[in-house]
Parts: structure tokens; C-alpha cells; sequence
């Protein structure tokens, strides 16, 4: 019995030491949002506090300030236009019109060939009143179902991919753009499903070097080699990537890393590709919960459009950086611009994207 009391106020003992050296941490946590916020530490655990460093950030020259809209080329490496003009997205959109109208439908499954026609229809219902983003969103759609007639990505899996790889029925760097479409359309335009933060702008030009070495040994596309990775954003990836590493907070946007995480070197050592970060709930869950200041309701309202929810209770993929994550498939459920069936977290942003298919794997913790 002795020796039983012996271990159980030793166990009790480690527990309160841990539970100090956590607590030592949390603080160390505050201490770093100090040096970075200044004197406004204390917004660093709401879910929308940046607003009372606004008008800091709308000083600095390279930055677009903190109420401009979530797609900046900054975040998506400049692998698309997210602002092309009427001339553009009309001769994007007419181009690929061309091409489409020149498949023989025919000869592929009923439903992807309806996909296509019913993409055709839609770009024909627009007229002379019909913005730029009208027009590339049409494109868009039509792209990702004409994409669908060579490789459908939502049910498709890696061994498959590889073998139409082996086979010489596709390039990494055609599937890496393939997966890019979607994450226009998707992610940053129709549903708006909101869990990419930044996207590699050597996406593609890594994805073009693994073609080039298949090309010389066909056997290397195997396992993850030469397929995409989109990575939680409190996994650091080194800065030379041209991505920061945020956890979902405003106040380390320019935080890159010296170095990659263990399982992004692992990644890069097997061939795959990162091709960018996605949202999660900020700081993994660490700032769900609190009664945000009158600035952090003032800046929600301004952001979204809509009034901040009830103090507490953020749902899961909200994060300040990069706004809350939605369901793909369920994101039309809202309640005062917050979802009803929120996507679950904090690896928010790897489930939605890998939902959606807008990439081939994703990495969360």
C-alpha cells in the first residue's frame, strides 16, 4: 500500500511539474505575440483580432493592409490570374470553348460528357452584362469538366495516377495544373471553401523536373512521387518555398522558417510536391473560445459583411489569417456568416481540400 501512495504522489508530483513547464510555454506564447503586436498581445487569443494593428500594416508598402481581399497573388504565387480583365477572361474563355467543341463526347461515360456540355450551356447564357469573373468562372468550369474527361480526381487514387504516369497518359506537371483549376473554382471562387492559404509558385516547375525524370526511369512514379501535398499551416515549411508558416495568424504572416519539418523533408525526399499551406482552426484550437474586443467585432463585420456571432464557441477552421474554412459539400448551412455544420478541426483546411479533391493528399496534426 505504501509503495502504491509512493507512485501516485510521484505521478502527481510529474503531472504539476508538466503542467508548469505547459503554462511556462503558454506564456512564452504570449510573450512572442507581444514582440510582434506590441502592446495588443492580448488580441493574439481572439478569433478576429487583427484589426487593432490595421492601420500598422496599412503603413507598410508591400502589403495590400489587412481588410483586402483573402486572394492576393501574394498567397497564390502567381499561378493564376485571380483579377484578369473582361479581354482576358473572354479569350481564355474562347479558347478553350474551341477545344471543347472539337472532343467527341461520345466516347466518353454519359456522365462526364454531360458535365462538359452542361459547362458549354452555361458559358453560352452569358451576355453583354456578364463581369469578368462571370467569364472566368465559366471557363473554369468548363475546364475542370473537360480535365474530368482524362482523369476524374474525386474518385480516382495515387496507384492509378501513377500508372497513367508510367503509361505516358499524364504529366505531373498537366495534374498539378489540374488540381490548381479546382482550387480556383472551388476554393477561391464559386463555393469559396476557403482552406488554402498560399500555394508554392514552383509548383509547377518542380512538378515539370519530375516529368523530366520519369522520363529517364519510368519506375519512379511510384508511391508519392511527382503527386501534390497541400500541408497544414502550423507545419513549417522552409521560407526559400516561398510560403510563411502562420498556424491561421495574422500576426506571423511573414514567419518563414529556417527549415522544413521533419515530415516535409520526408515528403520532399520521396519526390512529392508541396504545393501549398492550408487553413486550420488558429493555433490548432487554441483560440476557439473568448469574448472578442469591440475591434475584433468591428473588423468580423467589416471582413465578412456580417455581425460577429456570440462570444465563444468559434467554430472549427476559423482562423484570423485566413477566415474559416467550409464544408464542400455542405457549405450553403450558415447562420450569421457562420457555419452550422462546420468542417471539424483544426485540420480543417487538409479535410476540406481533400474533400474537394484539390490536390492529392494533404498533411494535418
Amino acid at each position: 500500500m505504501q509503495v502504491t501512495k509512493s507512485l501516485y504522489f510521484r505521478l502527481v508530483s510529474l503531472l504539476f511539474v508538466l503542467s508548469l513547464i505547459l503554462s511556462a510555454g503558454f506564456c512564452t506564447l504570449t510573450v512572442i505575440a507581444d514582440t510582434l503586436i506590441g502592446s495588443e498581445a492580448e488580441l493574439f487569443f481572439n478569433p478576429a483580432h487583427a484589426l487593432a494593428i490595421q492601420n500598422r500594416i496599412n503603413n507598410e508598402p508591400d502589403e495590400p493592409g489587412l481588410l483586402a481581399p483573402i486572394l492576393d497573388n501574394d498567397r497564390i504565387g502567381g499561378l493564376f490570374n485571380l483579377n484578369p480583365s473582361l479581354e482576358e477572361a473572354q479569350a481564355g474563355l474562347n479558347n478553350l470553348l474551341a477545344y471543347a467543341k472539337t472532343l467527341d463526347l461520345s466516347t466518353y461515360p454519359d456522365e462526364y460528357a454531360a458535365n462538359v456540355m452542361h459547362a458549354i450551356n452555361r458559358a453560352g447564357r452569358l451576355d453583354n452584362s456578364s463581369t469578368a469573373t462571370d467569364i472566368n468562372v465559366a471557363r473554369l468550369r468548363l475546364q475542370v469538366a473537360v480535365d474530368t474527361l482524362k482523369v476524374d480526381l474525386q474518385s480516382v487514387d495515387s496507384s492509378q495516377l501513377q500508372s497513367m504516369v508510367r503509361q505516358g497518359a499524364l504529366r505531373y506537371v498537366e495534374l498539378t495544373q489540374m488540381y490548381l483549376t479546382r482550387i480556383e473554382l472551388y476554393d477561391f471562387n464559386t463555393i469559396k471553401i476557403n482552406s488554402v492559404l498560399a500555394l508554392n509558385p514552383d509548383a509547377l516547375k518542380i512538378a515539370a523536373e519530375k516529368d523530366a525524370m520519369v522520363a529517364e526511369n519510368p519506375s519512379l512514379a511510384t508511391g508519392i512521387f511527382g503527386l501534390t501535398v497541400l500541408v497544414k499551416d502550423n507545419i513549417g515549411t522552409v521560407g526559400s518555398d516561398g510560403m510563411a508558416t502562420t498556424a491561421g495568424s495574422v500576426a506571423l504572416r511573414h514567419n518563414y522558417a529556417p527549415f522544413d519539418a521533419t515530415q516535409i523533408t520526408n515528403v520532399k525526399e520521396a519526390g512529392g510536391i508541396i504545393l501549398g499551406k492550408v487553413n486550420l482552426s488558429e493555433f490548432a484550437n487554441f483560440t476557439a473560445t473568448g469574448n472578442p474586443s469591440t475591434a475584433s467585432r468591428n473588423f468580423y463585420l467589416q471582413r465578412y459583411g456580417v455581425p460577429y456571432p456570440h462570444p465563444g464557441n468559434v467554430p472549427s477552421g476559423h482562423s484570423s489569417w485566413g477566415g474559416q474554412v467550409l464544408s464542400p459539400y455542405r457549405y450553403d448551412l450558415m447562420a450569421r456568416g457562420w457555419p452550422l455544420m462546420n468542417p471539424s478541426g483544426s485540420s480543417s483546411g487538409s479535410g476540406s481540400a481533400a474533400a474537394a479533391a484539390l490536390c492529392t493528399f494533404t498533411i494535418g496534426t
